[in-house]
């Protein structure tokens, strides 16, 4: 599943990716001591609410703006609408939005980790979601998933060179592919319907209560690891591989992930799904 980080350049991608290129775009104003001295985590338990809750909805709208802007944008372009299309990634209204939380609440860094944790399972309920759709669930859902991942990926890599050519499509194709091989090796979202399915099946047979207490408190923990060590897998190998499909296609000067990025990757994704696992088991 694409959590929101690094996201990548991780949106794998993945909207913190951008987020983080939006951000250093800004980085020619000298920082005041205002600046410096800016509140963490401003408006107490309410303020971290609010933006766990906005970062949840990014990851959501970010699913949808990603196959929009691919689809539609790659279209446009197709057809010599060349504006149009570069208008959608420049737009990026997913970038925007996690930007403008960031700015309002100014996380912490365990609060920024949380939000991406939100935001990945934004991303998460829509691919579980469709993966509900009688007969071609599987396939809705990893084709959504593949398309939003290099719809974002595109518009990441516009972010970063400023132009929409070849090589930004190919960035964000590579992205789509490695995410959709990535998911299809590690199973989170097929695991967590999974344990939606088995929980819904097990209260139509009319288990017993203690026994059906038993049976979910056995389940949950073990789609947890399931999933969370899926993802754990899935989102640190995303973030190795990033920097080698960068300089295969838009930056040939790209630095490697370090140990610090990989591990916070994992621990998001780890995370991430296991909390998803929860909620398949408990529905």
């Amino acid at each position: 599943m694409a959590y929101v980080i690094s996201e990548h350049m991780r949106n794998r991608i993945n909207a913190a990716g951008t987020r983080s290129l939006a951000a250093s775009s800004m980085q020619t104003e000298a920082p005041t001591a205002t600046t410096k001295k800016k509140k963490k985590n401003k408006y107490g338990v309410l303020g971290g609410v609010g933006y766990t809750l906005g970062q949840l909805g990014t990851g959501i709208f970010g699913v949808h703006e990603g196959v929009y802007d691919f689809l539609v944008g790659g279209v446009a372009d197709l057809f010599g609408a060349d504006e149009y299309a570069e208008r959608l990634h420049k737009d990026d209204i997913t970038g925007r939005w996690q930007q403008g939380l960031d700015d309002w609440y100014n996380p912490s860094k365990a609060m920024d980790f949380v939000g991406d944790v939100a935001g990945g399972l934004g991303q998460t309920g829509v691919y579980v979601g469709l993966s509900f759709i009688p007969y071609v669930g599987g396939a809705v859902s990893a084709a959504v998933m593949a398309t939003s991942a290099a719809g974002r990926g595109t518009t990441a890599a516009y972010q970063k060179t400023g132009k929409l050519g070849g090589k930004e499509y190919l960035y964000g194709v590579g992205s789509g592919v490695t995410e959709l091989a990535l998911e299809k090796a590690t199973g989170g979202v097929g695991k967590i319907a999974g344990a939606i399915k088995g929980t819904a099946k097990g209260a139509a047979k009319g288990a017993s209560k203690s026994v059906a207490k038993s049976a979910v408190r056995s389940g949950v923990l073990k789609t947890m690891w399931d999933t969370g060590k899926g993802e754990f897998v899935e989102e640190s190998l995303s973030e190795f591989i990033d920097p080698y499909l960068q300089r295969a296609t838009i930056d040939p000067n790209a630095k490697n992930a370090s140990a610090q990025e990989i591990l916070r990757a994992g621990m998001v994704g780890f995370v991430s799904g296991a909390v998803g696992g929860v909620g398949g088991s408990t529905i």
